[in-house]
């Protein structure tokens, strides 16, 4: 067999063996590369996950005190304090838009949702502003908190909807 390699001394075995475990190391390098690649997509793709979660929690953080403004806001029209809504209002559209950009998986139809509640919250703010600066009082107060109820449960919807999707 020696002499198929053309090994006639020590030093020319030494040579073939030399190659043979650099072969073996290069395959081990590689291998062992590999995994490593491996396991840095699998950590990145961990951090994504972990990210995308903590991204849902805060969406569902938001949603929630924007479903307790709506009841506040509610409360307020019931009991005729007027100066304090316009705020509230304000408050309610701002984190609508930002639930609304930044919450992930929401569908078009919930997008769509958010979008209605902060149309129905803007339209509802200028007629109570209309208002005090008429110093009349704004004529539908049942109406307001009816449309509001409506827009509670479809945010409350869209918070169970994040929810079950954590984790996934």
């Amino acid at each position: 067999m020696f002499a198929l390699l053309g090994i006639k001394t020590f030093p020319d075995f030494c040579g073939v063996a030399g190659l043979f475990v650099s072969v073996i190391g290069l395959i081990a390098v590689w291998k062992q590369a590999k995994q490593a690649k491996d396991a840095a997509r699998a950590a990145s793709d961990a951090a994504r996950e972990t990210r995308n979660d903590l991204n849902k929690f805060d969406a569902i953080s938001t949603l929630s005190d924007i479903i307790n403004t709506i009841e506040e806001v509610k409360t307020l029209q019931r009991d005729g304090v007027w100066d304090l809504t316009p705020t509230k209002y304000a408050h309610l559209k701002q984190s609508l838009i930002t639930v609304r950009a930044l919450a992930p998986g929401l569908s078009a139809q919930q997008k769509k949702d958010l979008l209605g509640t902060i149309q129905t919250c803007a339209g509802i703010e200028d007629e109570i502003e209309t208002a005090i600066a008429t110093e009349t009082v704004p004529n539908d107060v049942p109406r307001f908190n009816r449309v509001l109820g409506k827009h509670a449960l479809d945010v409350q919807s869209i918070v169970l909807h994040i929810r079950n999707q954590i984790g996934k």
